[in-house]
């Protein structure tokens, strides 16, 4: 018999999307298998949806471990699924997405023939505007240890398209509850810095943008919202992995550089010029005077030379900022 493989899905308020993600699971190739699904307090009728597909899974020869608990968030219920989890390697789908019938046989054969920890792919990114491979072509996919560069944002793989081998679990530990957007980017980080990545270059999944997605932004202040996520989301990469012996001060110093251009130019977009300057400074003692933040202090003098004539900075596509850069 092969490494048993865990699935943890968590949900809420989706009893409509969530079969077919737990379908494409039933539908994976790879066996032995275990179907985590934890019900984060779904005020629909998620529990009755969930019965039924419990029973789809076994008939398949899935083991299946269903939860149901109050709701915390989403931080929340992927620890919960991780630690109910029996598998030699855990992965994570959201509950609107998919995985292709042999993600998992890829990734686990690609696992032992390199012997790393941590396996991923690329994924199908579907948004309102098109779709795309996801990382594109201006990223990597993750590979050895090398976790300077999913910090400076040189590589990159969603937690979708993640297989990690569970006893790496206590020692990079649950995500953080206080971030609501960014978690998986500041658990990801802290993933990087323990494990060993292989990669099957493959487009072996799919995600998109649904209704009520929280990486969705439909406003320039909840891009600025989701910002603040990330934004501490970066002070919490930098706290947890400091001391490590492989981390990479410059490499964060950039990662700053660039999340900040982005966070000045959308607070000078919503005219909020004071906040702007702000962000700005701190920034730039943050990185050392990183020569990219010198160049956004142009967009804050040209912002404070419109406001004299009552004018402020147009954002130039706002729809393609409904992402966060990661």
């Amino acid at each position: 018999m092969g490494f048993l493989v865990s699935i943890v899905i968590p949900t809420y308020n989706r009893a409509e999307l969530l079969p077919v993600s737990v379908r494409s699971v039933i539908a994976q190739t790879y066996r032995p298998l275990e179907l985590v699904v934890v019900n984060d307090g779904s005020k629909d009728n998620t529990p009755e949806i969930m019965n039924g597909l419990e029973q789809e899974a076994q008939a398949a020869g899935i083991q299946t471990r269903f939860v149901h608990q109050d709701n915390g968030g989403l931080a929340t219920a992927r620890r919960v699924g991780a630690e109910a989890a029996t598998g030699d390697y855990f992965g994570y789908l959201d509950d609107d997405d998919t995985i292709e019938p042999e993600k998992i046989a890829r990734q686990v054969a690609e696992l032992q023939r390199t012997g790393a920890d941590c396996c991923c792919c690329y994924l199908l990114k579907i948004t309102p505007t098109g779709t795309e491979r996801h990382p594109n072509e201006k990223k990597k996919l993750m590979t050895g240890v090398n976790p300077g560069d999913y910090v400076a944002g040189r590589s990159y793989a969603h937690i979708n398209s993640l297989l990690i081998a569970r006893r790496l679990w206590n020692e990079v530990g649950g995500f953080d509850p206080d971030l609501k957007i960014a978690e998986d980017v500041e658990w990801v980080a802290r993933l990087t810095h323990v494990a060993k990545f292989c990669a099957v270059e493959e487009v072996l999944g799919r995600y998109e943008f649904t209704e009520g997605a929280l990486s969705r932004a439909d406003s320039l202040e909840e891009v600025i919202e989701q910002d603040r996520s990330m934004e501490k989301a970066l002070l919490r990469i930098r706290e947890r992995n400091k001391d490590r012996e492989n981390w990479d001060e410059v490499s964060w110093r950039q990662r700053v550089a660039d999340v900040f251009d982005e966070i000045v130019k959308h607070l000078l977009y919503a005219g909020r010029r004071s906040e702007a300057a702000e962000k700005w400074r701190w920034a730039m003692r943050a990185t050392g005077g990183h020569e990219k933040l010198k160049r956004t202090r142009r967009k804050l003098r040209k912002a404070r030379w419109l406001a004299l004539v009552g004018k402020r900075l147009r954002h130039p596509k706002f729809s393609d900022h409904a992402e966060l850069r990661m």
